[in-house]
């Protein structure tokens, strides 16, 4: 098999209902570099986690605009929706970008 080194490679996103947290298995295959041979891996499971289920209990309920990490999403007291669907090699640290404010 070809392994990558400091390099990352996708292979694909998946978008996952909340409260979710699943198994994947999958086939890949593909061609050494600089030969012709090619090679196979099969049956590989990759765990995936749900990211907005696992942060859902530190969103404060005055919190509007919530970023993951990652991705920025609408808050509604603690409860993520409307999410952007960037693709992220990295995570930062999770926080609110933005609380309700009274209108004075």
């Amino acid at each position: 098999m070809y392994e990558l080194i400091n390099n990352e490679c996708i292979i694909g996103q998946l978008t996952i209902i909340n409260d979710k947290s699943d198994e994947m298995l999958i086939n890949v295959q593909g061609k050494y570099l600089n030969e012709n041979q090619p090679w196979v891996e099969n049956k590989i499971v990759f765990r995936l986690n749900n990211t907005n289920t696992l942060n859902i209990d530190i969103i404060p309920n005055d919190c509007i605009l919530w970023y993951d990490g990652c991705n920025t999403c609408i808050a509604n007291n603690g409860i993520l929706s409307g999410c952007t669907k960037i693709m992220c090699f990295t995570e930062d640290p999770p926080e609110c970008r933005n609380y309700i404010t009274s209108g004075h």
